[in-house]
């Protein structure tokens, strides 16, 4: 596979800038997700100063002090990018620093922010009753919202997801009320993306396979990369290896009535083609003809 990782050039539309963080060419407040951004980016290319630079947001005595940036110290770390950043330590298997974060964590890690559904995840790591804890109460919490999605999706007329092909930007600018609706009352692709990849760092148990595949129901048809950290084996190789890159955050939103962005194909770019490599990245490890 010919990977387009260029650390040192300016002019594509991903590129580092001076702390090593991944942002977007003529986005000014893009910093604000560089956190996420780096951690694609390392399952993309195995670059281990990206992780490096991740952990630079959280070199603070405090967590009210974590950043989303190491040099913008305005912005507070968000739940999601602070879960991203602990996945990432445990991915690349940095329990040292997973422990040295998470040891300082409070309910409420700072002031906009607490950490709600993410508390018994990232306990679970300290210890078997924790983590019986957390399959305890995200198993039937998951089993609801299964129902919840397929009883909204039916209501609003939420067709399943389409292939790249298939998929056209008018989809979401012809939403009805109901489908519009419907985003806020479902799942959101981001946040069982975030989730597939904390079970896909935790060890290997029958209770982690039954949310895997409980979760697995929810993911949309054609998202591979959740279906293939929630297990699935069956995506047809075609498909990845024929994907053209989009804007907008690809593998956390949906290609349905739910999405709400401007998920549309970028131009060729001839290096950090992110959104593809990261797909490629995670799938790299079942499929022999992509390494």
């Amino acid at each position: 596979m010919n990977k387009s990782y260029d650390p040192t050039n300016k002019n594509v539309y991903y590129h580092l800038d001076e702390q090593y963080m991944f942002v977007e060419r003529n986005d000014i407040n893009s910093w604000k997700d560089s956190i996420g951004r780096n951690f694609d980016a390392y399952v993309a290319w195995k670059d281990f100063k990206l992780v490096k630079a991740v952990k630079n947001c959280f070199d603070f005595p405090v967590c009210e002090q974590f950043q989303r940036h190491p040099k913008k110290t305005t912005g507070e770390v968000s739940r999601d990018h602070l879960s991203y950043a602990l996945i990432l330590f445990l991915y690349i298997d940095k329990r040292d620093w997973f422990f040295e974060v998470a040891d300082k964590l409070k309910w409420k890690f700072n002031h906009k922010h607490s950490l709600r559904g993410m508390y018994l995840w990232y306990k679970s790591f300290y210890g078997s009753g924790w983590r019986f804890l957390f399959y305890s109460v995200k198993i039937p919490e998951l089993l609801l919202m299964l129902l919840i999605n397929n009883l909204v999706r039916k209501w609003a007329k939420v067709q399943p997801e389409r292939s790249q092909d298939e998929w056209n930007i008018e989809i979401t600018k012809n939403r009805t009320e109901r489908q519009k609706k419907a985003f806020y009352m479902c799942l959101p692709a981001y946040a069982l993306h975030n989730f597939a990849w904390q079970l896909k760092v935790m060890p290997n148990t029958r209770a982690k396979k039954v949310l895997q595949k409980i979760a697995l129901q929810i993911a949309g048809k054609h998202n591979y990369v959740i279906r293939h950290l929630l297990g699935d084996r069956n995506i047809d190789l075609n498909l990845v290896l024929s994907y053209r890159s989009m804007k907008s955050s690809r593998w956390t939103t949906t290609t349905d009535e739910l999405n709400n962005r401007d998920l549309i194909e970028t131009e060729p770019q001839e290096a950090n083609d992110l959104d593809k490599d990261y797909l490629l990245g995670v799938l790299a490890s079942e499929f022999v003809e992509i390494k």
